[in-house]
Order: structure tokens, then sequence, then C-alpha cells
């Protein structure tokens, strides 16, 4: 992918694992916006911008995603508990690129007993492979993902 064209190449994925819904406390996760386990990568997303995730870079990393045929599921935030934020959105304030915070959904985070999916995981591999493999240029509002 040639950057010689005048266009910033968007390249940036940060990655970190996510609370699944999980079934011993349903009421921590919104029902009807939930990562489940095996369902594939999880796309990150919060209004107060504490994932680095816009709609944007959202619609890149699904384009790479349905053309390389890798689940994906989606995470919103609830408004009325905070959120963890992560390393992606303090380092965009330092260098300006494009980015979407990614993970992998998993049950018990931060202790000893960490469940994830393998099919996750092998999703989240390809994912990675399939997306810094493709060139995704930005001319000006125009965005092209080959």
């Amino acid at each position: 992918c040639s950057r010689a064209r005048g266009g910033a190449r968007a390249d940036r994925a940060p990655c970190a694992s996510w609370h699944a819904l999980h079934p011993n406390h349903p009421e921590l996760s919104d029902k009807d916006n939930a990562p489940i386990l095996g369902s594939g990568v999880v796309i990150k997303h919060n209004g107060n911008q504490r994932y680095t995730t816009d709609g944007v870079s959202d619609a890149i990393l699904r384009t790479v995603a349905d053309k390389a045929g890798i689940k994906t599921q989606h995470y919103y935030n609830r408004a009325d508990l905070p959120g963890g934020s992560t390393l992606g959105s303090i380092a965009t304030t330092k260098v300006s690129l494009s980015s979407v915070d990614i993970g992998l959904a998993q049950l018990a985070m931060h202790s000893a007993n960490e469940t994830a999916s393998t099919s996750d995981y092998l999703d989240m591999e390809k994912l990675m492979s399939a997306f810094y493999s493709t060139c995704i240029t930005k001319n000006g509002n125009k965005t092209e993902i080959k």
C-alpha cells in the first residue's frame, strides 16, 4: 500500500478484552447489547470517546472483516455505569491516526480464571492479519479499502 498518493493510512487497532454477558450477573450488562462468547471480535463504542472507535473507523474494520468472512459484534458502553478506557484513546491524543478499539469477549476479566472463546481468538488473529494486509487510504473525505 503506497502512501505516496498523499493519503494517510488508517492503521491503529488497539486490542483488549471486554466483559461478556455473564450468566451469574446479567444485570451488569445491557440485555440488548452485550458481547457473547463465541460471537466474534468485539468492536467497542463509547459516546464520550473513552474508546477510540468512531463511525469511520468502525466502518473500515467491519468492511475488512466482512471481506474476510470474520464475525464481529458491537459493544456500546452503558450510560449509567462508568466504563473503562483504553490506552488507544490516550495514544490518539498524541498521534493523529484513525483508530478502532476492538477486543475479545471474556468472563471474569482481571481475575485468576478469565474465560474466553477459542473461536473469538482465532477470529481476532484472522482479523488482524486481514486488517494489516489491507490497503486503506484516506484522501480528503474519501476512504478506499483494497
